[in-house]
């Protein structure tokens, strides 16, 4: 290790958190996984342990070595599957790392919804589901439509909106076949935006860095696009404000950056679901373009000791929209060059080739690419984004008898304001299961 230089261990990091780590002054044990297998985090930590970190006991058994071997002073993880190991391993070691408690709940949605429910906070009816039958019996008493989700799901997999009773039976085959062996539960739906709010925490004080605006499509209820900030009206802003950070307050979080979702209904804020590290889908990005800060470089500045200064209004506007063509084998993508050159976009990905295969748009896995676009205004900055995404073609074959279809993404029309029905290129997907093309 390199001498006067403090250490931390990271579990299950990339190269932008390593490289935010050692810039504030910390040598980097990293526990890395196989797959996918990070080569330039690695490259960059002075040390690296490659293994499967997502067993709490066998990670604790590890890092005691590690920790006799290379002794760190802080145990920290922004990723998803390394939050409740690392949380458990650092209490057992006896360093500072992430609350047990705080990470667990914010993993089992089934537990996060009975916290909330018996802590006075307002909170979503929900139910443990093990087959249509409970899924029907629940629908029936909250009023349909109803969202099955799988208790430790990651990235909207093993999520479906359902509308009725007759939808049940291939709502939960369906879910149930993607996640097997995975508890599932059920939860009433709130009709209204969904904003996600990205905050950091130190010591249990909670900043809110920012409001998100989300998109989201039906059944599946991925995300397809997010805007910052939020244009949400002042006083529905500071409810959702207030209301994360009751929850992260109920939850116990100390030092953490998280991501909360949250729907605003007519009745106030909902929590859908809150996270222990940062939201991905680029909102890091976003907030960089749109804020001027970087979310790693704050949390590992308090880490250090360093004033980090808070986020104040935001000096312009940022969006991202991600593609989701109809499913099938892609024969074409088109018209990239042309959405790269248009005003506003920063950054064009597609992930898809002819060849490749566009799947079903059933969790944020499934998306073949993105735009990201700058405004001075959220609308602004959305219609770039919206517009760029509208001039990529793909084409895909197979999914349906052989068909070919040509899809611009400008024919999505996302689940926005609540509304239980979408359009898919051209397919009606309603929240009943019936598909009707158009």
């Amino acid at each position: 290790m390199t001498a006067g230089r403090r250490t931390v261990c990271l579990v299950g990091s990339g190269e932008r958190v390593v490289r935010a780590a050692q810039q504030h002054g910390f040598d980097v044990v990293l526990i890395a996984a196989r797959t996918p297998l990070k080569t330039a985090a690695i490259q960059l930590a002075e040390h690296t342990v490659v293994c499967d970190y997502t067993d709490p006991a066998e990670l604790t058994a590890l890092l005691r070595a590690v920790h006799a071997w290379r002794p760190f002073e802080r145990l920290a993880s922004l990723a998803e599957l390394g939050q409740v190991p690392a949380a458990v391993a650092a209490a057992a070691l006896g360093v500072p790392g992430p609350d047990p408690r705080a990470t667990r709940l914010a993993r089992d949605k089934l537990a996060m919804r009975e916290t909330l429910r018996t802590s006075g906070l307002p909170h979503t009816r929900y139910a443990r589901c093990a087959s249509p039958t409970e899924l029907v019996t629940f629908g029936a008493e909250a009023g349909w439509p109803v969202v099955l989700k799988v208790v430790d799901g990651v990235g909207k997999d093993g999520v479906r909106l359902v509308g009725s009773p007759r939808a049940a039976p291939e709502a939960f085959a369906a879910v149930a076949a993607a996640v097997p062996g995975r508890a599932l539960m059920v939860e009433e739906y709130h009709p209204g935006p969904e904003v996600s709010v990205e905050t950091l925490s130190y010591d249990g004080r909670h900043h809110v860095l920012a409001v998100t605006d989300k998109e989201s499509n039906a059944p599946y209820l991925n995300e397809t696009g997010h805007t910052i900030p939020s244009r949400l009206d002042p006083v529905t802003l500071a409810a959702v404000r207030r209301t994360t950070v009751d929850l992260l307050d109920l939850l116990g979080v100390r030092t953490a950056l998280c991501h909360t979702e949250l729907r605003c209904t007519p009745a106030g804020p909902r929590v859908i679901e809150t996270h222990t590290r940062p939201g991905g889908d680029h909102i890091r990005d976003l907030l960089r373009l749109a804020y001027g800060i970087d979310i790693y470089d704050m949390f590992f500045g308090l880490l250090a000791g360093a004033e980090v200064e808070l986020p104040g209004e935001p000096r312009g506007a940022a969006a991202i929209r991600f593609l989701t063509p109809v499913p099938g084998r892609v024969v074409g993508v088109h018209g990239v060059g042309l959405a790269e050159q248009m005003p506003g976009v920063v950054e064009v990905d597609i992930t898809v080739e002819p060849g490749d295969l566009a799947p079903e748009p059933t969790g944020n896995h499934s998306r073949c690419g993105y735009v990201i676009a700058v405004g001075r205004t959220a609308d602004e900055a959305a219609a770039a984004a919206d517009t760029a995404r509208a001039a990529i073609q793909v084409s895909t074959t197979g999914a349906r008898q052989g068909d070919t279809a040509d899809v611009r993404q400008g024919d999505i029309a996302d689940v926005r304001q609540g509304d239980v029905a979408t359009t898919q290129v051209r397919t009606l997907s309603t929240v009943d299961g019936t598909r009707t093309g158009r």
